[in-house]
Order: C-alpha cells, then sequence, then structure tokens
C-alpha cells in the first residue's frame, strides 16, 4: 500500500503544471538593453563578424512549438545588449503527457 501511494504521489508531480525555466548569465557587464527583434539566432558558432561573449542563455518549456523558446531566447539576450545568439543548441524531449523543448545558446555583442 505505500509503495502505491508513494508511486500515486510521484506521478502527480510529473502530472503537474508544465516545466518552464529560462535564464541568463552575463559575463561581464551589460550593455544597453536592444529590441528582441533585432537579435539574431544563429546554429552557427560564427556570427560572421567581430564580436565579444556577453553570457549564455537558456530556455527550456514544455510545448510543442520550439518559436515559443526562440523569442525567449532573443528577450533574454537582447536584454543583456547582445546582437545576437550563436552556436544555438536546441534539444528534444518527450514526456507522458507533453512534449518538452530545451534550448541554449551564447549572447555576443558586435565589435
Amino acid at each position: 500500500m505505500r509503495a502505491r501511494t508513494v508511486c500515486l504521489a510521484l506521478l502527480g508531480v510529473l502530472a503537474g503544471e508544465g516545466c518552464t525555466f529560462s535564464s541568463a548569465v552575463a559575463y561581464g557587464p551589460a550593455g544597453p538593453p536592444r529590441d528582441p527583434a533585432h537579435v539574431r539566432v544563429l546554429a552557427s558558432s560564427d556570427p560572421g563578424r567581430p564580436h565579444e561573449v556577453v553570457g549564455l542563455v537558456v530556455s527550456q518549456r514544455d510545448t510543442s512549438d520550439p518559436r515559443e523558446l526562440m523569442a525567449e531566447v532573443r528577450r533574454l539576450a537582447a536584454a543583456m545588449g547582445a546582437d545576437a545568439v550563436i552556436d544555438l543548441r536546441l534539444t528534444l524531449g518527450f514526456g507522458v503527457w507533453n512534449i518538452g523543448h530545451h534550448v541554449t545558446g551564447t549572447a555576443v555583442r558586435y565589435r
């Protein structure tokens, strides 16, 4: 009976609200905020012009649309004064009731 109660409690936790997490870690002083619409998001590690690394951006969400994560990554990078997010990594995870995505990237500012 105790094992069944523990299993049901664990199942309730796993079935609860979706997991959402976003974070930005600045490697130095942040620049003036930018408009997120102007932040480029690139899978490449080379933005094609001289740049400096501003920080790391991470977003994780239970969603079937990874564009929501791209918008969040842009917002986080723009708040740090970045011009682009490079070296973008998207990881897909499939749960019992949902689809989760995890995105990480490096925020950079052009020189």
